[in-house]
């Protein structure tokens, strides 16, 4: 039996699944299988899979219809031979000692489900141009409250904790990932180790690009349920939001700074201008009628941030958005604009 087992699905990925899978066959930690599940792919990737899978034993090829990245993900975990799952994208790259690196943090930290890592950012042709410093530690669980602060590609989680919290759960498309992350606190702890262990590509058929809406109406509610303790209630999971929120009966405030927080998610909404934004617009009048208390700020700040960004502006629009964000939130403003710089100077 393997220590690990690594999911990697794959679906019309031909321009980047070569150096994917490569970067995991290059790693210093060699005891693992590689379930190489190709969805379905209409383009080059089925040829590369094979021939990559007659190049190492340890590749586990299946090809078949396609079904859809949650049921690929699932039906993974169901083939998983290990005690350890990494997961690892078709269009990113895993530096050579990350497996080595998670399998030694998790077993010496045994009350840990799952561990994420940094990770930088590259384009499509490969060039890296940002560090994303991702939350560690105590601090963690906290930033759950303000999107997803685990990078799903880079994660590496127990195989019995996994199976026991149910999978990828289809009640939360684009958003199945950060579901399971939720579920699984309930049954151990969830961390980053503190260095960029995976280079990850962005690109515009990125799930937080296509789907960004339907990314944050997922994100409401399984934070919703999370909040409420009902994360394995079934039989709300399918509700839609309006419906799940009058059935939780969320206390009035509490209710108030989950809206908030989905106002500010950053950078799923990054394309959409506040005038296409209608959940924004119902919210933002809700919140605004409270007590401006330090995280509402910071929402805010958050939300006109992520809307000075959106394309098509006019300079006196974006601008109006940005002094909004300083005005609410200082600190957000400057945290922002330093990073922001960083990455430019990265780029160059």
């Amino acid at each position: 039996m393997p220590s690990i087992s690594i999911l990697l699905p794959v679906y019309n990925a031909e321009s980047f699944l070569e150096d994917a899978v490569l970067s995991i066959l290059q790693q210093t930690f060699s005891d693992f299988e590689l379930i190489l599940i190709d969805d379905g792919s209409t383009d080059g990737s089925k040829q590369i899979v094979r021939q990559l899978a007659v190049r190492d034993s340890r590749i586990r090829l299946v090809q078949r219809p396609n079904k859809g990245l949650i049921a690929t993900l699932n039906e993974g975990i169901a083939l998983a031979r290990s005690p350890l799952i990494a997961r690892m994208d078709a269009d990113d790259i895993a530096l050579p000692h990350r497996l080595e690196r998670q399998c030694t943090y998790l077993k010496s930290h045994p009350e840990t489900v799952a561990v994420g890592s940094y990770v930088q950012f590259m384009d499509r042709c490969g060039h890296t141009y940002r560090t994303k410093y991702l939350p560690a530690g105590e601090g963690l669980r906290k930033a759950f409250l303000w999107g997803c602060p685990i990078m799903h590609p880079t994660v590496m989680m127990r195989t019995e904790a996994v199976r026991e919290a149910g999978g990828y759960s289809p009640e939360f498309p684009s958003a199945e990932d950060y579901a399971l992350w939720l579920r699984l606190l309930s049954l151990g702890g969830i961390d980053n180790i503190p260095e960029v262990l995976l280079s990850y590509r962005v690109h515009g058929s990125s799930i937080s690009h296509v789907h960004a809406q339907q990314q944050r109406d997922s994100i409401l509610r399984a934070q919703a349920l999370w909040i409420a303790g009902r994360t394995f209630d079934k039989d709300l999971c399918h509700l839609p939001a309006n419906s799940l929120l009058d059935a939780l009966a969320l206390p009035p405030e509490t209710l108030r700074y989950l809206l908030a927080r989905m106002l500010a998610l950053n950078p799923h909404i990054i394309g959409i201008s506040p005038e296409h934004d209608p959940e924004a617009q119902e919210w933002l009048p809700r919140i605004l009628q409270g007590p401006m208390t330090p995280e509402i700020r910071k929402a805010l700040a958050l939300y006109h941030l992520r809307a000075a960004r959106a394309p098509g502006l006019s300079t006196s629009a974006r601008l109006y958005q940005l002094a909004r964000c300083a005005r609410y939130s200082p600190r957000e403003f400057m945290g922002k604009l330093g990073e922001f710089l960083r990455g430019r100077l990265q780029r160059r």
